[in-house]
Order: C-alpha cells, then structure tokens, then sequence
C-alpha cells in the first residue's frame, strides 16, 4: 500500500478529521469514514485500492449533507 499520505491512501485518522472539520461536518462523521474504509482497508468495491481518498471523501460528505443537511455547519463554508 502507498505510503503517500498527501492525497494518498492511507491517510491518518487526524487527516481525515481535518478534512471533515474544514468541509463544516462532524467528528463522528469524520470517524465513521475512517473507520468503514479502514476497515475495507482502503479499497473500492471492487477490491482496488483507493489511490486518492480526498475523492472518496467528498463525495461520502456529499452523500451526508443530502441526507442529513442538518449536519453541514453554513459557517464554516
């Protein structure tokens, strides 16, 4: 697995949590991301690593402020 963490796959927990925060969601939601991908370790459906989690991630917060608006903080963005 890549070691390139700038983009890369795996990130670290506190990259994902930064994402998250400066995307407005929460830390929960952050967390629930890192853990489903790190428990598929960081790969797709259809078994291939996930080269640029960035991607991935926006669009799982994408997925979440459609279903639960109420989660995305206006002030942040």
């Amino acid at each position: 697995m890549k070691e390139n963490y700038d983009g890369g796959v795996p990130p670290r927990y506190e990259q994902v949590l930064i994402y998250f925060q400066q995307k407005g969601l929460s830390d929960q939601e952050a967390r629930d991301f890192f853990l489903f991908y790190e428990s598929k370790n960081w790969r797709n459906s259809k078994g291939e690593e996930i080269p640029r989690w960035k991607a991935v991630a926006y669009r799982w917060a994408m997925q979440a402020v459609s279903l639960q608006p109420w989660l995305f903080n206006r002030h942040l963005n």
